[in-house]
């Protein structure tokens, strides 16, 4: 019974033995790239490549005119993240992201138009009723 499995099969056992626990990992993690979310991708790069302080003082300064700017204008994706991914996750990615950053953009302006028009309407009303009261000031 010497001998029943030859040393060359137990060379090549361990060969493979050390190619799927050195390869599986490696397979895995493309897996995992692949099947990743990108809507969930998209929307975290959109809010962070987005600044809601820069379309909120669009808005303010701007008012209607840069809320229109906002919705009328589409935000391109980045091209790093997509590089060596699907076409069907480019498509989603680039969709998910246009969204996103379209809403951000459009919500920041418009209440930078709103406020900005609040203080406006709030400094009309006192310059009005400054102007319209009873009493002079003597100016020396």
């Amino acid at each position: 019974m010497r001998g029943l499995v030859s040393k060359p099969v137990i060379g090549g056992a361990i060969l493979l033995h050390c190619w799927i626990f050195l390869c599986c990992p490696i397979h895995s993690a493309l897996l995992a790239q692949e099947t990743s979310n990108p809507c969930a991708d998209a929307e975290r790069q959109a809010a962070l490549d987005n600044s809601s302080g820069t379309w909120f003082a669009i808005g303010c300064l701007t008012g209607l005119t840069g809320w229109l700017i906002s919705v009328i204008i589409d935000p391109n994706a980045p091209a790093s993240p997509l590089v060596g991914k699907s076409p069907e996750y480019v498509a989603a990615y680039s969709d998910c992201y246009r969204h996103k950053a379209k809403d951000i953009r459009s919500r920041n302006a418009l209440v930078g138009c709103i406020v900005s028009t609040g203080v406006i309407a709030v400094a009309y009303t006192v310059l009005l009723i400054a102007a319209t009261s009873d009493e002079t000031y003597n100016t020396w």
